[in-house]
């Protein structure tokens, strides 16, 4: 009887260590792509992204007004800042890289300007081609935005001497 006894007390308590003692090993943070909702322990193995900026290449166009009746003729009137940010992922699940090149227009004299451009580049490995007409307030600077965006590596730098700048219309003071 006192074996029966024994049995009965040790075998639930055996029951509980095999099941206390089993653990899931996982990901445990909700911010992670790998989440694992019923792991208890973590395993070291989550895949949080985070996203990495560098910038590649920062280059400076300069416009001149070439139009002779103009009272700035043969005067630099502006400057086209290109920068080109890339975009990676700390892991490969978490999505692709991407580069873009971004325009800036900086007024460079003392009159508001209404200027058509056209930017583009007639060699090298980059394509860039912009085109509007827009007014830049005397010295002072206009921010046109992402320009070109590239999806697919590999992500050259863009070069100024490849690069031109030129109206497509007189440029208006005012």
């Amino acid at each position: 009887m006192k074996t029966n006894t024994i049995k009965i007390v040790l075998l639930p308590v055996l029951v509980l260590f095999i099941f206390s003692s089993c653990h899931e090993k996982g990901c445990m943070d909700k911010n992670a792509l790998n989440f694992n909702v019923t792991a208890d322990q973590d395993d070291g193995s989550c895949i949080v992204c985070k996203t990495q900026v560098n910038n590649l290449a920062t280059q400076s166009i300069y416009l001149v007004d070439n139009n002779f009746s103009s009272p700035f003729f043969n005067v630099t009137v502006a400057r086209f800042d290109l920068t080109q940010p890339l975009t990676s992922f700390n892991y490969s699940e978490c999505g692709k890289g991407t580069c873009t090149v971004n325009l800036s227009v900086a007024n460079l004299i003392n009159k508001n300007m209404t200027v058509g451009y056209r930017l583009f580049n007639f060699s090298g490995p980059v394509n860039i081609n912009a085109e509007s007409t827009i007014v830049v307030n005397a010295d002072s600077t206009s921010n046109q935005g992402i320009i070109n965006t590239f999806n697919s590596p590999p992500f050259l730098p863009i070069t100024a001497d490849s690069i031109i700048v030129e109206t497509f219309n007189n440029i208006t003071y005012f």
